[in-house]
């Protein structure tokens, strides 16, 4: 099943997102999706350095220039199926344990990032 779900995340990602800075505050994250209060299967692949990050991206197949992010994450058409990739976190307050909670808002919520 697992199987199952890892390759249809693949045949079916809508969009693969790069870490980067949080969102401006507004009333609410404006997404393409809306995983409030809904089931999701989030998978989260944690990476002990950049480079090994990096070549998980490479080998993903999925295409979005350029990628030197602390993070990314890949979800389903219909958002049920989410995965994470990060490096590992070295502490609550570190960079990394932001990223983490960035790449879960993406399992929430989807593309979130303004254009441009």
């Amino acid at each position: 099943m697992q199987k199952y779900l890892v390759s249809t995340l693949f045949l079916t990602l809508l969009s693969i997102i790069i870490g980067c800075s949080p969102a401006p505050e507004t009333d609410g994250i404006k997404g393409t999706l809306n995983n409030e209060g809904k089931p999701v299967t989030v998978k989260v692949y944690v990476y002990d350095t950049d480079s090994a990050l990096n070549k998980a991206y490479e080998k993903s197949g999925l295409k979005q220039t350029p990628h030197n992010a602390a993070g990314w994450s890949g979800w389903s058409v219909d958002g049920t199926y989410c995965e994470i990739h990060v490096r590992k976190a070295t502490s609550p307050d570190s960079s990394q344990f932001s990223t983490w909670g960035h790449e879960l808002a993406h399992c929430t919520y989807g593309s979130y990032h303004p254009e441009g």
